[in-house]
């Protein structure tokens, strides 16, 4: 199991001479506060992320980190929260780091292995359609059978087509509605989580290879009906 607290002290004792200035021996008013605004944030950061940080609280953590990241240029949201309010750029610097080791610490071996799957599944899926599509090939014995045959696969090809674009049509719908609230949560000085225009975004990411896959086999399974079609119209 992951120390997470060792781990976060570490990466805090990296960057804890970014946020030290020394006193001046004169008086500098806009510098002395300028150093104690230092010392404050860095408290600030220190208590939050090792307030708790249990295993069970690192989600809930990654979370915290990724709302006040995407929040750290603005100045909108009307709150004394720290978790919600803007960072500085050497706050800011210092959470990219904790939640870089974070994910890389909570990555899931499982959640690993399905993506590997998912590729996997994706091709067994076309191959049993083509398999299917030359196997009905095999087993006519007419031309009428053959005709028949060959357009029900190019019916089903439509169909199949049609409706990933309709699916491709929803998601990019449900990313562009994700995209529109948080701005406008944004405008409003709401606290509007990130995560959900983050899954919005994987769900995006996710399209073009299941995509490609299915349409390469679609067209393969196109072209073995139109050429048996072809061969029976012109015996």
């Amino acid at each position: 199991m992951t120390d997470f607290k060792s781990e976060i002290n570490r990466i805090l004792e990296e960057h804890k001479h970014r946020f030290a200035l020394e006193p001046l021996s004169f008086t500098d008013d806009e510098l002395e506060k300028d150093r104690l605004e230092r010392q404050r944030e860095f408290r600030l950061m220190t208590h939050y992320l090792t307030a708790s940080i249990d295993e069970e609280d690192v989600e809930d953590l990654k979370q915290h980190i990724a709302d006040k990241l995407a929040y750290d240029s603005l100045r909108k949201i009307g709150t004394s929260e720290w978790w919600w309010s803007p960072s500085s750029d050497l706050v800011a610097s210092t959470l990219r780091d904790v939640q870089r080791t974070l994910e890389r610490h909570t990555k899931k071996k499982i959640g690993d292995r399905f993506r590997k799957f998912r590729w996997m599944w994706w091709v067994f899926i076309e191959l049993i359609y083509l398999a299917i599509v030359v196997g009905m090939f095999s087993v006519v014995n007419s031309k009428f059978e053959t005709i028949m045959v060959a357009a029900l696969v190019l019916i089903y090809n439509k169909v199949v087509l049609i409706g990933s674009g309709v699916a491709i049509f929803f998601v990019y719908l449900a990313h562009t509605a994700e995209l529109i609230y948080w701005e406008f949560g944004r405008t409003l000085r709401l606290k509007v989580p990130i995560s959900r225009l983050t899954e919005a975004k994987k769900a995006l990411g996710d399209l073009p290879v299941p995509s490609l896959i299915r349409n390469f086999s679609i067209g393969i399974g196109s072209l073995i009906a139109v050429w048996h079609l072809v061969v029976v119209l012109l015996a």
